[in-house]
């Protein structure tokens, strides 16, 4: 139980109230994944932002989910080809150029 002697403020009792959900869900075995921004559907509800993906995703009437690990995993493959990709091409001109 909380209590509080002070005028409550809204947004602090919100927090607290959101907190203890979120103790009381992990509690019950229930994992959490933080998701990014752009990929959080309701923000343009909430927030002055793009909407295009939330009106293409009620268009479409369905939204994809994928694997965090899976995904971050692609982006560091493709990093490292990219990195790769710019180290070999830097080598091959210098080597142009001695020649």
């Amino acid at each position: 139980m909380t209590t509080r002697a002070a005028i409550p403020n809204c947004q602090g009792s919100r927090t607290q109230l959101l907190a203890r959900s979120i103790r009381d869900t992990l509690g019950e075995g229930i994992r959490l994944n933080w998701v990014h921004s752009g990929a959080q559907l309701a923000d343009a509800l909430m927030k002055l932002m793009e909407a295009n993906v939330l009106r293409e995703t009620l268009r479409q009437g369905r939204c994809c989910l994928h694997d965090a690990s899976e995904v971050l995993k692609n982006r560091a493959t493709a990093r490292k080809i990219m990195k790769l990709l710019k180290t070999s091409c830097t080598e091959n001109e210098l080597s142009a150029e001695k020649m």
